[in-house]
């Protein structure tokens, strides 16, 4: 879908001449067109992205122009989510408990129903949150299990163990970003 705006001979906006508002329009309607599951969410998340903007500035910045190079950005990330390619993955990261992490090639996204095992985890923990308690993470990946529970568990130290070194570089980066790289070790290794 190529946008017209009135001047622009080519069907192309010119650099900086469609708006953050426009852009969304048209990211929205090619993504629900597409048959996207939650268009209104991607459309969003894959604008701001792509425009270096937090979600609460792209909303607030609606007449502003997207500006050089950024249409052809959205262009190729909508593509991208439009051949099934999830949000995380285009961007590169995903939250996960409130935590930004780092995805890779070697990793998979978190996903957010896997939130539910550190909630039950805090649970089963619930009088022992200051203690020395020690974490053991199989098949870690992105390490969000583990940075999680050490992000809410002070005294806690944990160990990722992974297949990939490739994920336990993520890892180990992820759990430098959010502070708790001093309490976490990777070992690349299987199960057994």
């Amino acid at each position: 879908m190529s946008v017209t705006r009135s001047g622009d001979a080519d069907g192309k906006p010119g650099k900086g001449a469609l708006t953050r508002g426009e852009a969304l329009r048209m990211a929205l309607a090619r993504l629900r067109n597409g048959g996207i599951e939650q268009p209104e969410a991607d459309a969003r998340a894959l604008l701001a992205h792509v425009a270096g903007l937090t979600p609460l500035d792209l909303a607030a910045g609606a007449r502003e122009p997207l500006g050089p190079g950024r249409f052809e950005a959205l262009e190729a990330a909508l593509a991208r989510r439009l051949s099934g390619e999830p949000v995380g993955r285009i961007k590169g990261q995903r939250d996960f408990w409130g935590l930004p992490f780092a995805l890779g090639p070697d990793t998979l996204e978190p996903r957010p129903d896997s939130e539910a095992v550190v909630a039950e985890a805090l649970a089963l923990l619930a009088g022992r949150m200051r203690q020395a308690l020690g974490i053991l993470d199989l098949g870690t990946g992105t390490g969000c299990l583990l940075i999680a529970l050490l992000h809410e568990l002070p005294a806690a130290q944990g160990l990722g163990v992974d297949l990939s070194q490739g994920a336990l570089d993520i890892a180990a980066s992820n759990a430098a970003a959010n502070r708790v790289g001093a309490r976490a070790s990777w070992r690349r290794g299987s199960w057994a």
